[in-house]
Formats: structure tokens, C-alpha cells, sequence
């Protein structure tokens, strides 16, 4: 399991995360882009703005499943800019798919309520099916790639990941 905070802009990443993906360093990657995302886009703050501008009308219930509603695609929104940072990152174009995959088959799968905060497996995996077809069209016609540098500090168990800048002429 993982978390991000966009108040600091910390991901915490439980160790049995690390134990489950079982030293699969693409599908970490796929964990880290995914909340990197959530953070980037303000996702907890936006969908409690969306939330109260909406829900002047609603009942308690009302207002937690609308929640829902746009937690959940903020979720399908986090895997697919993930798996574009993964793949921009030099990772098979595959790792988060084969991630979710992989999750699928190690979590039970139920029947979505209208309260669940996270789409089912495999809505997420199909929107990560299109997505990368459409990534890799774009792809074809402009090959980019984020650099990356990294630190580990072990004091506080931390690894960052640092964009390098490119240099103009």
C-alpha cells in the first residue's frame, strides 16, 4: 500500500509493498508515478473542491458518493500519468499494467460499491490498455525521455528520484 500527501509532498510506501512486489523495481516505479500524480494534481484537494461546489443540494450520503465518484477517477487518472512518467523514465511500456495485473491476482476482487474509492482492476487495467495505445502514437512522433537521478538516505530511509535538467544551446 501507498500513500501520497500533497500538503508536504511525501509518498509513504508500506514494506509490504516492497515484500508483494518482491524486488520488481518497474512495478515501485509504477507505485511512485502513480502517487507522484496524486500530488502533482492536487487530487484530495480537488475533489473536495468539485465536491462542496456540487453538493450544496446533497444528504450526507450523497456528498460521499459523489466523493467517490471523482476519487475514483482521479485514481484511473493517477495510473495513466504513472505509467507515462514509467515509460518516459526508460521502463517496458508494460510494467503497470502487468503491475495491476499482478495486483488483481494477490488482492480479492468484490463487486464496486458506490462508496469505493478505487475502480476495479481490470476497469483500471483497460484504461491503461488505452492509454498506452495512445501514448504510443504520440511516442512515434516524439521520442522523449525524463531523465532521473537518485539518493538514498538511509538515515530516514528515504529515496528521491531528481529530474535532470536538459541543457540549451
Amino acid at each position: 500500500e501507498a500513500t501520497a500527501s500533497a500538503n508536504n509532498g511525501t509518498i509513504t510506501i508500506s514494506r509490504n509493498e516492497f515484500r508483494i512486489t518482491d524486488n520488481k523495481e518497474n512495478f515501485l516505479a509504477c507505485t511512485i508515478g502513480h502517487e507522484l500524480s496524486h500530488i502533482f494534481n492536487f487530487d484530495t484537494y480537488e475533489n473536495s473542491r468539485k465536491v462542496s461546489n456540487e453538493s450544496q443540494k446533497l444528504n450526507d450520503e450523497e456528498r460521499k458518493e459523489l466523493l467517490a465518484v471523482y476519487r475514483r477517477e482521479s485514481e484511473k487518472t493517477a495510473d495513466i500519468v504513472g505509467q507515462n512518467m514509467v515509460v518516459r523514465a526508460g521502463y517496458n511500456p508494460n510494467s503497470c499494467i502487468d503491475q495491476m495485473e499482478f495486483l488483481m491476482k494477490t488482492h480479492v476482487v468484490r463487486k464496486l460499491t458506490k462508496l469505493d474509492t478505487h475502480p476495479p482492476f481490470q476497469e483500471r487495467i483497460n484504461a491503461l490498455n488505452d492509454a498506452l495505445i495512445s501514448q504510443n502514437q504520440a511516442r512515434i512522433e516524439k521520442q522523449i525521455k525524463t531523465k532521473l537521478k537518485w539518493k538514498y538516505d538511509r538515515r530516514v530511509n528515504m529515496l528521491k528520484f531528481i529530474p535532470i535538467k536538459k541543457e540549451t544551446n
